[in-house]
């Protein structure tokens, strides 16, 4: 597996209106520049859209730009520190998270080169993990230096979820492995007998695994087996959690909730599968589901809270008793006590929105040409 650096050559960022920041590149490979120019992707904000959901521009952010032409990018995790950002021909880039300057540029292996996850270690910041099929990579925030490659035992099918000193990941086996980052061993194991595609999901206790076959597990950070049951097919999406409750949006028709014993709590059904990635809150979980929208349901009880038909999506933030939805295509903002409908934006050019914090975060739009947008709240 290769590894080509471009680290510590950023442009300097310019302000647009006072509120924009523009990051490019510095000394670049031997590869065709974005065709997309910066005065064009700039263009295609449109600030409107974005002020009527309660946001406005901060700065937008080229992580790639003169590095690879039309980069396709796949994951964006924002934090405190930095913006991690990773396109399709395996490059991760870090921007600075003031003003979306490219700090560096690495290049992990190739576009043959599954990737699986990208995160930043919450107890050193100065870690980043890159997580590849088979193996993990250990990056320098600061300079984008690989400290460490630790080849994974199986493997690795999902994106990890990282919990006391441990990376776990679901496996193309069957195998739930959680490997520990810097000691290149695994922790432990568990096989389940059938592949994980779902990436597993934090409970209070620890961890929760949803396989294939529809098997639902629970599992201490240690890798204690606490409780399991099963759901009647698979799922598309990835099971939520809120506390010490799992909610799972099953291929079976039907909105599934279990306890960290593996007891069903309640089981919602509907007419159809449910394909859309659900949202946790506080104290209930929000999915689009087939006969009612967008729908919001009491995790305790099963009982629906309230349903929107004319929205659909997955909530991705909120700020101020509103839930941000999107859709691929649109934006919406709704009431988070009721479900009303107060506004609804299409925002064209964007293929994903993340946020660094859910409620009252900022959110980090990823454009069609390759850029990362920065949307504060307005005051």
């Amino acid at each position: 597996m290769t590894v080509r650096s471009i680290a510590q050559s950023p442009l300097a960022p310019f302000a647009l209106a006072s509120l924009l920041a523009l990051a490019g590149c510095g000394s670049a490979p031997s590869k065709p520049a974005a065709t997309t120019t910066v005065a064009q992707a700039v263009a295609k904000i449109d600030h409107d859209a974005w002020a009527s959901l309660g946001y406005r521009l901060d700065w937008q952010g080229f992580p790639f730009a003169g590095t690879i032409a039309n980069p396709k990018i796949t994951f964006v995790t924002p934090s405190a520190n930095h913006v991690l950002v990773q396109e399709t021909n395996s490059y991760v880039s870090l921007l600075e998270v003031n003003n979306g300057a490219r700090r560096w540029s690495v290049e992990f292996g190739n576009s043959l080169t599954k990737f699986v996850g990208l995160n930043a270690d919450q107890a050193d910041a100065n870690r980043i993990f890159v997580s590849a099929e088979s193996e993990l990579f250990i990056v320098a925030a600061q300079t984008g230096g690989i400290t460490s490659r630790e080849r994974f035992d199986k493997v690795v099918n999902t994106k990890p979820i990282l919990m006391d000193g441990l990376a776990i990941y679901g496996t193309s086996n069957g195998e739930v492995l959680a490997h520990r980052p810097g000691a290149t061993l695994k922790a432990w194991g568990y096989g389940t007998g059938s592949a994980i595609e779902a990436a597993p999901a934090v409970t209070t206790d620890g961890v929760a695994i949803v396989t294939i076959n529809g098997d639902v597990l629970f599992f201490t950070p240690s890798g204690l087996l606490q409780g399991r049951n099963m759901i009647l097919s698979s799922t598309s999406t990835n099971p939520v959690s809120s506390g010490g409750l799992l909610a799972i949006a099953g291929l079976d028709q039907s909105l599934w909730c279990f306890d960290q014993k593996g007891n069903q709590v309640w089981r919602l059904r509907q007419s159809a599968p449910l394909t859309v990635q659900p949202t946790a809150l506080e104290n209930s979980v929000v999915c689009e589901l087939p006969e009612t929208g967008l729908t919001n349901v009491d995790f305790a009880s099963g009982n629906v809270l309230w349903s929107n038909p004319k929205v659909r999506g997955t909530v991705v933030a909120s700020h101020n008793g509103r839930l941000v939805v999107w859709n691929g295509t649109a934006a919406s903002l709704v009431d988070a006590k009721r479900g009303d409908l107060l506004t609804s934006v299409d925002l064209p050019g964007i293929v994903s929105l993340t946020a660094d914090q859910f409620d009252g975060g900022n959110l980090y739009a990823a454009t069609a040409e390759g850029s990362i947008a920065k949307f504060r709240l307005r005051k």
